[in-house]
């Protein structure tokens, strides 16, 4: 390359941060100057002129390099994270207080819960996250090995935990993160111009969301909301599709469909669950059985205040472990039935608010996102969310069949929480280099090439 250019580009990328993007830039810039050599070169002017002219042309070198510094300048959504600690934080407190109530340190255990996933999080937040593009079948094969193990030793149990030292893993969670990247690039990798790789695509959501099914009913129906971004991203931008809300509507109907189908099914097999659903729809028939939980969650509600806990005297009793809140499971799943009870309804209002705060800034940033594999992503993991928070509050308000969903970074327990902060790290991650990442690397043959697309302001 001739030196004055080589000059040229080492002094545009000094002024650019993001070493990452240095190569992209100087192939681009150097296509860029090549084409006004050329073009001068054809006046008939000599190549020393031509190069000194075309470089000329291009503007300061410094300059250049500031604006692509601007351009490609790693970004954070400060809204996004203050939201997120407040709820982190927020969820701390709500545990503590529990835990005076409580023989074991619920609080204490939480903190530290959150500061291994902030840990874990902060790995996921920095790393180039296209490069799970190209692991994705092996992420989603490692999620069906793992839950057809899980089915295999957890003998009709809904979880399954496996143990590193003295860490404890819900592999349930795993399986759901696996899931949830590798559907994500396969989305991706099966936008084509053949429309059976659009049902190939689905009939991997089918058989991810089955497998769960059968050993998790409220991760199943998580994974099922979450995957319907990645079917409606995937069908309206594939090649074959000329009309996609017809085409959208086959597909929403057939995954809807299956599921209804393997709901009534598991229904049949396990009598349970139909009376399970029975006491949901009235409780008050068998107030001290299967509609305990439903019975005892109206009477918190009924006795709170709006700016007032209900008395601790009124909403704990004594057992042989202990005091426990009326309601069960008040500190997992049904956690923000405590808050109710405890904080009075205008706390657990403005938590809604907050919550739904959160995931509308999500879905505005991901409509900002360029990048295919990104926008999937984005979505995907908004969806995700708002299956949790919607779910969770619902069930909480006795409008929604009792599951084992909790609420997001809020409720006690350390897998969820890991996994909630991870999913929103690669969320931030994939925001954070929008400027940088234009587009998803495509596949030709069995290699990845990385475009990015550069906008140069002439002088």
């Amino acid at each position: 390359m001739n030196t004055h250019i080589e000059n040229y580009l080492n002094t545009v990328c000094e002024q650019i941060k993001c070493k990452a993007a240095h190569n992209a830039i100087r192939e681009e810039l150097a296509e860029h100057i090549g084409e006004l050599q050329e073009a001068y070169l054809a006046q008939g002017e000599a190549e020393e002129a031509a190069t000194l002219k075309a470089l000329t042309q291009m503007g300061d070198p410094r300059e250049v390099g500031r604006q692509l510094h601007k351009t490609h300048k790693p970004q954070t959504d400060w809204l996004t994270l203050g939201l997120l600690t407040l709820l982190l934080g927020f969820g701390i407190i709500v545990l503590s207080g529990y835990q005076t109530f409580l023989s074991y340190n619920i609080g204490t255990r939480q903190a530290v819960f959150t500061g291994i996933g902030l840990c874990i999080a902060a790995v996921f937040y920095f790393i180039n996250y296209t490069k799970l593009l190209k692991y994705s079948f092996l992420l989603y094969a490692i999620g069906i090995l793992l839950n057809i193990h899980i089915l295999l030793v957890s003998q009709g149990s809904t979880s399954w935990w496996f143990s590193i030292g003295s860490v404890t893993i819900d592999a349930g969670a795993l399986v759901l993160c696996c899931y949830l990247l590798g559907l994500a690039g396969l989305a991706i990798h099966w936008q084509t111009e053949r429309r059976s790789d659009s049902w190939l695509l689905v009939a991997f959501m089918v058989l991810a969301i089955g497998l769960l099914f059968s050993h998790n009913l409220a991760k199943a129906f998580i994974l099922a909301i979450a995957c319907l971004p990645l079917i409606h991203y995937s069908v309206s931008h594939a090649p074959w599709c000329t009309t996609p809300k017809k085409q959208l509507t086959i597909f929403y109907g057939v995954l809807a469909a299956l599921f209804l189908a393997s709901s009534f099914m598991m229904i049949a097999i396990e009598p349970y669950r139909a009376a399970r659903f029975s006491a949901f729809l009235h409780p008050e028939k068998d107030p001290m059985g299967d509609g305990y939980v439903a019975t005892q969650q109206r009477l918190v509600m009924e006795k709170a205040q709006w700016f007032q806990g209900i008395p601790p005297e009124e909403v704990f009793y004594e057992t042989d472990r202990g005091p426990h809140f009326i309601v069960p499971e008040a500190h997992t799943d049904l956690v923000f039935a405590y808050i109710i009870g405890r904080f009075g309804w205008g706390v657990a209002i403005a938590l809604c608010f907050v919550m739904a705060a959160l995931i509308c800034r999500m879905f505005q940033l991901s409509r900002k996102i360029q990048d295919s594999y990104g926008k999937t992503l984005c979505y995907s993991i908004t969806a995700f969310f708002a299956a949790q928070i919607i779910c969770n509050i619902l069930m909480n308000l006795t409008l929604f069949p009792y599951s084992s969903i909790s609420l997001p970074f809020i409720s006690y327990g350390g897998s969820m929480l890991v996994l909630d902060m991870v999913m929103m790290a690669i969320f931030l991650n994939v925001y954070r280099r929008k400027n940088l990442i234009n587009e998803t690397p495509q596949m030709t043959g069995t290699h990845f090439l990385p475009r990015i697309d550069i906008k140069v302001t002439w002088k």
